[in-house]
């Protein structure tokens, strides 16, 4: 019997770690569907300094719509992604298909590769006002801002 209920507790942590997509209309409703969230800056998880994206680095930012779907801007290119959540905050992106031209200067490509990285990397969410974190297992949280 023991054996049964820690199978069935181990199986119900798992699925609460996976990146399934599930139906949450009060997760869709917090990010305000087809509206952008623009990234304003990246704090850096190891000493919690905050890099400001500068003026030369082309806008890049995030759209979700209610079928799980992200629409991804980063600099150069264009995607989209999937997302999951659950209602105390945790956030998963995964399955990111980018196109891959290679333009811009050498610093707007480290831009968008960080992006990029740490976004696929997601892991929780905090929404205040028009500003949301995304944390994540990168080495940078992700700092956005709603814009219509």
């Amino acid at each position: 019997m023991k054996s049964i209920i820690f199978l069935i507790a181990f199986c119900c942590i798992g699925l609460n770690y996976s990146c399934e997509k599930e139906d949450n209309n009060d997760f869709l409703l917090d990010l305000t569907i087809e509206n952008n969230w623009i990234l304003e800056s990246l704090e850096n998880n190891s000493n919690s300094d905050i890099l400001i994206i500068p003026d030369n680095i082309k806008e890049m930012y995030i759209e979700f719509t209610d079928s799980s779907l992200v629409w991804i801007y980063s600099s150069c290119n264009s995607g989209k992604g999937y997302y999951s959540n659950s209602n105390n905050g945790d956030l998963c992106i995964d399955s990111i298909l980018m196109t891959e031209m290679q333009c811009g200067p050498v610093e707007e490509i480290d831009w968008e590769s960080i992006f990029l990285d740490n976004l696929n990397k997601s892991e929780k969410y905090n929404i205040l006002g028009d500003k949301i974190k995304i944390h994540t297992t990168g080495d940078y949280n992700l700092n956005l801002c709603f814009k219509k």
